[in-house]
């Protein structure tokens, strides 16, 4: 192993741990809190021989309910989000997985039976949305990591309001927010469109600003009015002037050049 796995596993042993500052770029060594939960890694697997989903099922039963695996067929690899103490079985096992196989065993190759539940609602898939990805897969995941398993996913910076991380106690100091626990399988969609079902789910949203870089993740307002989208459909056979006259009277008609 490498010296820095040696000695988070020489810390870990003792109650001990290594929090960096990335200001500073110094390391400091605490005790831990025994009531706080492992740290997540987020580690990119890229695979050889396997196909993504057959890993994936034979990976997901083993992991911690905190941890997920994500495939993308396009670039063949797992993003695999789970504890340091996890890490190195996890990657033994895809190891593994990943062997080629002879003529006799792909013939006989395992065909998963995921349960694929109905797809989340719809989501309209805007400039660089990226790549379809073939699974999405959480198991009694808690909510900001299947968020921030996504949002890697999606190429996006994010932040969360402490709001919906933290609660303040009587004696004023916060206190942990007890977080759902995702558990979803989802298939061809893009990552950003499983980001955005999944907040939408549990009444969250990703605010973006455009000076920023990073987006913001919110409870939604109860109040405000669902956002609106624009699409443009190609009409096959119809006038759209009569399309127009023929809209309902609560929805605002379309404007169209004629």
């Amino acid at each position: 192993m490498t010296a820095k796995q040696a000695l988070a596993a020489l810390l870990d042993d003792w109650g001990w741990q290594m929090v960096m500052d990335p200001r500073s770029k110094i390391g400091r060594i605490t005790t831990k809190d025994p009531t706080a939960a492992e740290p997540l890694v987020t580690v990119v697997v890229e695979l050889k021989h396997g196909n993504p989903s057959d890993i994936i099922a034979e990976v997901l039963p083993t992991l911690s309910r905190r941890s997920s695996i994500i495939s993308d067929p396009h670039t063949h690899k797992l993003i695999v989000r789970t504890t340091d103490r996890e890490l190195p079985g996890v990657k033994t096992l895809i190891e593994l997985l990943d062997a080629p196989m002879d003529k006799d065993q792909e013939a006989s190759a395992y065909q998963p039976a995921i349960a694929i539940p109905t797809q989340p609602k719809a989501i309209t898939n805007g400039t660089g949305s990226g790549e379809i990805l073939q699974t999405v897969v959480f198991k009694d995941t808690p909510l900001p990591d299947a968020v921030n398993t996504l949002a890697l996913q999606a190429n996006l910076n994010i932040q969360f309001d402490p709001k919906l991380l933290t609660t303040v106690g009587p004696d004023g100091h916060a206190i942990p927010i007890t977080q759902p626990a995702v558990t979803a399988t989802w298939k061809d969609l893009t990552a950003k469109q499983a980001l955005a079902a999944l907040l939408d789910s549990y009444g969250w949203q990703l605010v973006r600003d455009p000076r920023s870089p990073i987006g913001r993740v919110t409870a939604k307002d109860p109040a405000a009015l669902e956002p609106l989208v624009l699409a443009v459909v190609d009409l096959k056979h119809g006038n759209p002037a009569d399309i127009n006259r023929r809209t309902p009277a609560h929805v605002v008609p379309p404007q169209f050049d004629c």
